[in-house]
């Protein structure tokens, strides 16, 4: 409004300086409302200048889904850094960064809807970049906040280069002083040998490991099909310490399991935790304190690359957000992605609340509350706080 009124120009070009800047903003709702409004059509004087203003403002009132904050964390600034984000029980988020010297940068924002949030801060130990030479994939940091909001679980680990499996560090950091209190090197571990690692938490507020190990593949075996040795390990939160743990084999196909044998080698490690009735049931009870994610493939719009697109359900079960990015092949057939957007709907009406158009950059996203009003929390680079307010 003030970039308007001080402008030295005519009403008419005033107009049009107005609708071309409130059209580029990221507010739901602008484009309908402004095209919506027959005056616009007519003669341009300043009057109706002033209308149409107050009409698009009265439109950013009703959007539901509006910016209401955002919050710079401290440097390092890097939009380009991968990171992990995650949300806890009393709704603070927290934010691992990477960092090539192996000091992982472990950030929490606390009151994230006031005019100054609360930051705090510590290192993580985590992988050391050295040579371009030693990796054969991108970083991959993770979170694992336990449900009882006393821990969090920080992962770090990428892929080594010639064949040498993961590379891994695993530490917890006590969310009540905010440090480090444990961290293991997953290779130096035998309970954690192997090729490759998958992490949850189970109900009794463990950590469960399950370490793969792939069997050697020979000419002619179906390309589709797969067989691992699995360690499955029960490690103490906070000391990572492995109280428990058992050995069996696994054959998938196209990475789902279809068989599990030597199952009766983990009954003891069954009835330690939960008394599940089979190793099937006890990994399905597994969680990754994440949001739960829909597998409808059927509702994937064609726009959206296959790896690109992914419908996520607000912990009350109130709101869906559905991610969706476009890409085309780069220049070495890789894809490169030209947009990025999250569709917020209803899930009890199948509404459509609003869209927020995202970075192309490293972003991550999850749903908040707070004194029951739903909020969109969008991280970029790991250091840009971007609140949304969610109204149905």
């Amino acid at each position: 409004m003030k970039l308007l009124i001080d402008m030295n120009l005519s009403p008419e070009v005033n107009l049009r300086s107005f609708i071309h800047f409130a059209q580029k903003l990221p507010m739901p709702g602008v484009s309908r409302c402004l095209t919506r409004t027959g005056l616009l059509q007519m003669s341009m004087r300043f009057t109706l200048w002033a209308a149409v203003t107050v009409s698009t403002l009265a439109c950013y009132a009703e959007a539901a889904v509006s910016l209401v904050r955002v919050y710079q964390l401290q440097p390092p600034r890097d939009r380009r850094m991968v990171f992990a984000m995650a949300i806890t029980p009393n709704q603070e988020v927290l934010s691992l960064i990477a960092n090539k010297e192996g000091k992982w940068r472990l950030s929490r924002v606390r009151n994230w809807l006031d005019k100054e949030p609360h930051e705090d801060r510590t290192v993580v130990p985590g992988l050391v970049y050295g040579d371009r030479k030693n990796w054969n994939s991108r970083w991959f940091p993770d979170l694992f906040v336990t449900p009882d909001g006393r821990f969090v679980i920080c992962v770090a680990s990428a892929w080594k280069s010639q064949g040498r499996g993961q590379d891994e560090f695993v530490s917890v950091v006590n969310l009540a002083e905010f440090k480090v209190v444990a961290t293991v090197h997953a290779p130096d571990l035998d309970a954690l040998t192997g090729d490759y690692r998958i992490h949850n938490l189970d109900r009794q507020g463990h950590l469960v490991v399950q370490t793969y190990t792939a069997f050697p593949r020979h000419p002619g075996d179906d390309l589709t099909a797969g067989e691992s040795r699995v360690k499955l390990s029960v490690m103490s939160l906070p000391s990572l310490a492995v109280i428990d743990e058992c050995e069996y084999v696994e054959r998938a196909r196209t990475g789902s399991p279809t068989r599990r044998e030597g199952e009766s080698s983990c009954a003891a490690l069954l009835a330690h935790n939960g008394g599940s009735a089979s190793l099937s049931d006890f990994i399905a009870g597994l969680a990754d304190s994440k949001e739960v994610r829909r597998t409808d493939e059927q509702r994937r719009p064609p726009q959206c690359a296959f790896l690109g697109y992914a419908r996520y359900i607000a912990p009350d079960g109130q709101y869906e957000r559905e991610i969706c990015q476009e890409s085309h092949r780069g220049f070495l057939g890789n894809p490169v992605v030209t947009k990025s957007v999250e569709n917020i709907s209803s899930v009890a009406s199948g509404r459509m609340l609003g869209t927020v158009v995202e970075p192309i950059t490293s972003v991550e996203s999850r749903f908040a509350s707070f004194d029951g009003t739903e909020y969109l929390l969008v991280i970029e680079g790991g250091i840009r706080l971007m609140v949304y307010r969610i109204t149905d």
